[in-house]
């Protein structure tokens, strides 16, 4: 009798990242409620348009496996530039604290060069499913810290406010990442002249502005 698969099966897991992919990409083309599981099953050249759901089962599993997906080294990544501003002096610096947040963000890519995890963040906090994001805030816990650093630096009033802002910034930023992503031109965007770099930090600039008004 064969032996039954396991969740260590290369293959599944395999299939399972190939579909997270595809699945963070249409997200942050789309939108979240625009993607049907069916439609990523479609995209990712399955013949099963279930297979989705399948390996996955709903739309907000679905969305808390791309938050697995990722969220490991960018969480990581967060914990070495905190820890870098720390020992720089800068640890109550706001600008640096956001861009701390921020730049894993800036840096993780698909492997055709965009900001898809970023996009699909945009996506998620201009939907109803935006909460989903924080069911998961227990496991990534350098992301948790930074955030109630950056929490700590303001004011009574400020911090009433904190969630709205953050969301707000946090909506700017990604966007400013797919407006990066849309500058290197293709068939339904001429190419921009823009300096991602230049264009990242000016938008952690206008954040930090933000956050603090």
């Amino acid at each position: 009798m064969a032996s039954r698969r396991t969740r260590n099966d290369p293959r599944r897991e395999e299939t399972r990242a190939a579909l997270i992919e595809t699945a963070e990409s249409l997200f942050a083309e789309h939108g979240i409620d625009g993607v049907s599981l069916r439609q990523i099953g479609a995209q990712s050249g399955s013949s099963n348009t279930g297979v989705v759901a399948y390996h996955f089962g709903s739309k907000e599993s679905l969305l808390e496996a791309i938050f697995h997906h990722r969220l490991p080294a960018i969480d990581q990544r967060r914990g070495e530039l905190a820890a870098a501003a720390l020992d720089a002096g800068a640890s109550e610096d706001m600008y640096t604290l956001l861009r701390a947040l921020w730049l894993p963000l800036y840096e993780q890519v698909n492997e055709n060069g965009m900001h898809s995890y970023a996009g699909f963040m945009g996506a998620l906090m201009r939907s109803h499913w935006g909460e989903s994001r924080i069911a998961v805030d227990d496991i990534y816990l350098e992301t948790s810290r930074l955030g109630e650093r950056i929490k700590s630096l303001l004011h009574r009033g400020q911090r009433n406010a904190f969630t709205g802002r953050m969301t707000m910034v946090a909506i700017m930023v990604t966007g400013a990442l797919q407006l990066i992503d849309r500058a290197k031109g293709g068939p339904d965007h001429p190419q921009m002249a823009i300096n991602p770099q230049t264009y990242f930090d000016e938008s952690l600039r206008m954040a930090t502005a933000a956050v603090q008004v």
